[in-house]
Order: structure tokens, then C-alpha cells, then sequence
């Protein structure tokens, strides 16, 4: 990765923000302008079109540290939804707090059985 300052970076290579502030969804804008002239080199819209809902993906880690997280980035539990394929996952993020919108992964069969054990976990869809 290149720091600040570096010259002679590919156009070509990733871009990694690290932003000074928490970007409150739907609202404004990211202006990345070069440092030389502050030409605008790009913008990319920090909102979501109405309607639409982030849904954060549970890959690994524990649920204290995704809500850690959401605390400290200001997510309020409405703005968005956790799905995680590890059910068992789901547990934990409902007792942190129950108002999280939790979605089960999965396939096979979904019996009766099986969505009364994810209600029981604070599930609230399933895909």
C-alpha cells in the first residue's frame, strides 16, 4: 500500500480511504481530488438509493466485535441487516441487541422445525 505523498502510484492501483469522520449513509458525496493542482480526480456517491438496506455479511469473528463496530461507526440497528451462513452465529448479535435485523443463509430443506429454531434465535428472514 502507498502512503501519503507517494509518487509514481500505477492509476491502476487500488484505492484504500481511511476517512477521518463516520459517512452517514445517505447523505453527500467523496470528492477525491489530486493533491497538486486539486483537480477533481473522481467522486463516489456516500449514499444509498431510497429503499435499498446494506446487508453486512458475517464471513468470521465474533458477534461482540461486529458490534463493537456498528457502536462505533454510529450504525444505528435499522440501517442495515447482518446475515451470516453459521446460524448459530445469529444468536449472539440478537442478545447484544435485539433490534439487530438478522437474515439466515443456507440451503436444503426449511421445515417447520427449522424455522422455529431461527425465530428462537432472533432471526428475522431467511435466503
Amino acid at each position: 500500500m502507498n502512503g501519503n505523498g507517494a509518487t509514481g502510484v500505477s492509476v491502476d492501483s487500488s484505492l484504500d480511504l481511511t476517512l477521518s469522520e463516520n459517512v452517514q449513509i445517505g447523505t453527500g458525496n467523496i470528492v477525491i481530488r489530486r493533491s497538486s493542482d486539486d483537480t477533481i480526480v473522481d467522486t463516489s456517491n456516500a449514499c444509498l438509493a431510497a429503499g435499498i438496506v446494506p446487508l453486512i455479511e458475517r464471513k468470521a469473528g465474533a458477534a461482540s466485535d461486529y458490534h463493537t463496530e456498528f457502536v462505533a461507526q454510529g450504525f444505528a440497528p435499522g440501517q442495515f441487516r447482518v446475515i451470516s451462513f453459521d446460524i448459530n452465529f445469529l444468536d449472539a448479535p440478537d442478545v447484544l441487541n435485539p433490534d439487530y435485523r438478522l437474515g439466515a443463509l443456507g440451503g436444503g430443506t426449511i421445515t417447520q422445525a427449522v424455522i422455529d429454531n431461527l425465530k428462537s434465535k432472533g432471526v428475522d428472514f431467511l435466503d
